[in-house]
């Protein structure tokens, strides 16, 4: 004899190949108390992957852009003569350099990254690259550009590396 709510009707059901057999359940990634259907999370790392690869080929298309823009650029030494406070952030500091053009004019360029505590001091000798042909364009170092394309090469393979991990997972579970 069985009682209602002992689990015996279910169990009975199961055997008879009712509605809810475990072959008619979609497959679920335990990922809490109910789960989260595989496909969901394969799709989801479909989705990331896609991003991680846009990511890298963002990153490698910013590095060629800074590399062919700088291509016949000049390299002098300069002198960091300030650090002027930042547009956005007064507590960041964009250093200012001063430098001999190859023509013997004298420029000054204006680092675009602000950094709080500052990369350089007053008095701190510098590589400074300039166009020639405008010398209004320069940067100090490799200048704050160089930076991105690393992050988003990096960002992207972070990104691409997980996706690949949950998919390889969630099909395993699957």
């Amino acid at each position: 004899m069985h009682r209602p709510g002992d689990g015996r009707d279910e169990r009975d059901q199961r055997r008879a190949g009712g509605a809810d057999t475990l072959a008619n359940r979609p497959s679920r990634c335990q990922l809490g108390s109910e789960g989260v259907p595989v496909a969901a999370v394969v799709g989801g790392a479909i989705v990331a992957v896609l991003v991680g690869l846009a990511l890298i080929v963002a990153g490698l298309s910013a590095r060629r852009t800074n590399r062919a823009r700088e291509r016949g650029w000049l390299e002098a030494t300069g002198e960091i003569v300030e650090l002027m406070p930042g547009d956005i952030n007064a507590a960041r500091l964009h250093p200012v350099a001063r430098y001999q053009r190859e023509d013997g004019s004298v420029g000054q360029v204006r680092d675009s990254v602000a950094t709080q505590p500052p990369r350089f001091r007053v008095g701190d000798r510098v590589q400074v690259r300039y166009d020639p042909a405008d010398p209004a364009q320069a940067i100090i170092g490799a200048g704050g550009a160089a930076i991105l394309p690393s992050v988003l090469i990096g960002l992207g393979a972070f990104v691409l590396v997980l996706a690949l991990v949950i998919a390889a997972a969630a099909s395993a579970v699957g």
